[in-house]
């Protein structure tokens, strides 16, 4: 929050000179019956010559049936406007205000705030289609490339950018001056950001070629097309999801001899800090007692054996997993909670959804804006999360098969390019952790019945220093594979030395971070580095693999929006894709979307590709 209280602060001048804030322009507000202001808001439309237009929607959340339409019209820094009050008004009154509006939005730029959400509601009530934009840009994703670890909401731009009287508390007592207030802010945040936009060519790049023409090309139709809900296995796995409660509520009720509910944090609380006498948990922000998620993985990693965290979120903990942690010496009612938990999650986020879909499919909102890194988050359901044991409760409708793949390790392969690690470029499709293995675990080959395990360390481990983490600290499982804090140390040391490259990079990079606070990928996605030494450090060594598999990500999806036109937007995650293709085009396909997916790619001088795992589902 540094930078808006900053901000804040400079105010103070304008506010004691009277140039802050700015009085509030009139507007035309359109309302049933008022044929006078009705005809002002048509002239003012058809008057307009130059500039730009700011579109601002209020509809309903559920059915996204419009009720106001918000009108800006910005040119040489004066703003005109108009309401519409949308819902109350007659057909002829809405079909006059329509013809003006497509008028508007073929002639001039179009500025919304979000343009997933605007515009399949001027789609579905005003029949404005999205090819009909002569120009449309987003705020929200513009801001994303300048600062994307600060909020992109309307109102916290308003609070940096805004040149007006808050309004955002109206929205019950003024929905006029609400949706006003949006109106101004929307102006007054697109000029700010695109004055900085003006010193950063690069940022300017990555909103133009890769969020830009995603959003207004892929994602739009996706939302439109949804995806189709497979409801027989749906049903099945809701059933699968029940006996895993019963059985997680039987555990801890054969534990504690009494009818303990798992979902009560009174009963859970009740036995951690009484029975058991574990160390309390307080909230981080309220200090109270609490029992939430983290405070049950820090009591976990307290007890023997030390539950490897990281894993169970890749795959989740299963009935056959807690048991045998209890069996050797785990606290049984920690795992019935960790698995009471998880099924009661799947069940919100995925399965009740699932059961009640409209029509039989899911429509998420995908949101480009939502991570620092440039990865995209995916909601109702967060499709990007789902569990790999769920991954066909979704399926292609009739007639489509889904093409699909992994890139295999792009993270470190991206890193060998930064760091110019020839001799690992040279191992193209060879696996990056399995030749480091030994380093962990001297004399073991992939024959031995550890090897899995040994391999899965390495790679977290290597992980972990990769990101800044540091060679001396203790890896929760090692234990169990035989490694105590002095030889996974020295092993770390090992695998450090054998990479000079890496450490000279890191100590450059941490150095420039301290001193210029930004970080950039390959591709010129822009990072501000925030919060202490440790935390800004971590996020320099971060920002050019995970920022540039976003790049990547990004480019591929565009590339195959305009060499493939017939595949459509399915869902992906940060390192894999599903593309929809009609069956007759599936053989032809293939071979040119490989040829995308592993093209090569300039990084810093170094040509580089990136090998992908592939794979396919038929409706």
């Amino acid at each position: 929050m540094a930078l808006p209280t900053r901000m804040d602060w400079a105010k103070i001048p304008r506010i004691l000179a009277g140039t802050w804030p700015q009085p509030v322009p009139e507007r035309i507000i359109v309302q049933p019956g008022d044929t006078k202001a009705l005809d002002a808001a048509l002239g003012l439309m058809d008057g307009f010559e130059q500039g730009y237009v700011v579109l601002d929607t209020e509809y309903n959340q559920d059915t996204k049936f419009l009720l106001m339409l918000g009108i800006g019209l910005r040119h040489a820094g004066v703003t005109q406007g108009a309401q519409i009050e949308w819902h109350h008004l007659a057909w002829w009154p809405k079909q006059q205000i329509l013809r003006r509006v497509k008028t508007l939005v073929r002639a001039f730029p179009v500025v919304l705030q979000n343009l997933l959400a605007d515009i399949p509601v001027l789609e579905q009530n005003m029949g404005i289609m999205a090819d009909e934009y002569t120009r449309v840009d987003d705020l929200m994703l513009l801001h994303a490339c300048l600062w994307s670890e600060l909020p992109h909401t309307l109102e916290f731009l308003a609070s940096i950018y805004g040149q007006h009287p808050k309004m955002k508390h109206l929205a019950k007592t003024d929905p006029f001056l609400y949706n006003w207030g949006d109106v101004l802010d929307t102006i007054s945040a697109w000029e700010g950001v695109s004055q900085e936009l003006e010193h950063d060519p690069l940022s300017r790049q990555v909103y133009q070629t890769q969020s830009l023409p995603i959003a207004l090309r892929s994602l739009l139709p996706a939302k439109r097309r949804g995806i189709l809900v497979n409801l027989p296995r749906v049903e099945s796995a809701s059933a699968e999801n029940i006996t895993l409660i019963s059985a997680a509520e039987s555990l801890a009720r054969a534990w504690v001899g009494w009818p303990m509910k798992l979902g009560s944090n009174p009963h859970v609380a009740h036995y951690l800090y009484e029975h058991a006498a574990l160390p309390r948990q307080k909230h981080r922000k309220t200090k109270k007692t609490t029992i939430e998620a983290d405070a049950i993985a820090v009591l976990r990693a307290g007890l023997h054996p030390i539950p490897d965290l990281e894993e169970e979120e890749r795959e989740g903990l299963t009935v056959e997993m807690a048991l045998a942690r209890i069996e050797e010496g785990a606290d049984p009612i920690l795992e019935a909670r960790v698995l009471f938990a998880g099924a009661r999650q799947v069940e919100s986020h995925y399965l009740r959804p699932a059961l009640h879909a409209k029509d039989g499919r899911f429509y998420p909102d995908f949101l480009l804006h939502a991570q620092a890194s440039g990865r995209w988050s995916t909601n109702d359901p967060p499709l990007a999360q789902l569990p790999a044991d769920l991954q066909d409760i979704i399926c292609p409708d009739p007639g489509t098969t889904w093409l699909g793949w992994d890139w295999k390790q792009i993270e470190p392969r991206i890193l060998e390019a930064i760091t110019k690690d020839e001799e690992a470029l040279a191992r193209w499709d060879e696996d990056r952790y399995l030749r480091f293995t030994s380093i962990f675990f001297p004399g073991a080959t992939p024959a031995h019945s550890m090897w899995d395990h040994y391999r899965k360390f390495t790679k977290r481990k290597i992980l972990k220093m990769h990101y800044g983490g540091q060679p001396h600290s203790f890896t929760p499982g090692a234990n169990k594979l035989g490694l105590d804090k002095k030889l996974e140390t020295q092993a770390s040391l090992r695998y450090l030395a054998s990479r000079p490259r890496l450490t000279e990079w890191q100590r450059r990079t941490a150095g420039e971070a301290l001193q210029t606070r930004t970080s950039r990928t390959f591709m010129g996605r822009l990072r501000r580095l925030l919060g202490d030494h440790q935390s800004l450090v971590g996020q320099a060594y971060d920002h050019p693999m995970q920022g540039a598999v976003s790049d990547i990500f990004n480019l591929t999806h565009v590339r195959i929006l305009d060499e493939l036109s017939w595949l459509w937007w399915v869902y992906g995650s940060h390192d894999s894709q599903w593309w929809g293709c009609p069956n007759e085009q599936v053989v032809e396909t293939w071979p040119k979307l490989k040829a995308i997916v592993e093209q090569e790619w300039d990084i810093h001088g170094v040509r580089v590709r990136f090998p992908a795992s592939w794979k396919e589902r038929v409706a």
